[in-house]
């Protein structure tokens, strides 16, 4: 799992922070806002990589293959072995898929279980 500072940390070392959430979440355009959330928007240097649903089969409900979906993130940003890739969502469940993708391929990665909201709420 990755903590506050772990993001932090890669915020400084332009080390990936992903993003998957909705495009409106992202942006803070997002109608239906959390009643919870301080704050809308995404953490500052996170990247955008598309809902968590884009990684489903809708029709199968299975994961989309894995070589497809590395294909598309390389498109987004640079894959790397050496560095912790941390992944957030919300509250933490979406970003799980994309944590657990890149488990598969064999990458460094965390899970940001505290999400958006964890960050808008001890981070700043």
């Amino acid at each position: 799992m990755a903590t506050t500072d772990d993001i932090k940390n890669s915020i400084v070392n332009n080390h990936p922070i992903i993003d998957i959430r909705s495009k409106t979440e992202f942006d803070g355009s997002f109608d239906a806002k959390y009643s919870f959330f301080k704050e809308c928007g995404h953490i500052p240097k996170a990247i955008h990589i598309g809902d968590w649903n884009e990684l489903i089969d809708m029709e199968s409900n299975r994961l989309k293959d894995i070589e497809d979906i590395k294909k598309i993130w390389n498109e987004l940003f640079e894959i790397s072995d050496q560095n912790d890739i941390i992944f957030y969502c919300g509250t933490g469940w979406r970003s799980s898929i994309g944590f657990f993708l890149a488990n598969m391929m064999g990458l460094k990665a965390k899970n940001y279980d505290s999400g958006f909201y964890g960050w808008s709420y001890y981070a700043n």
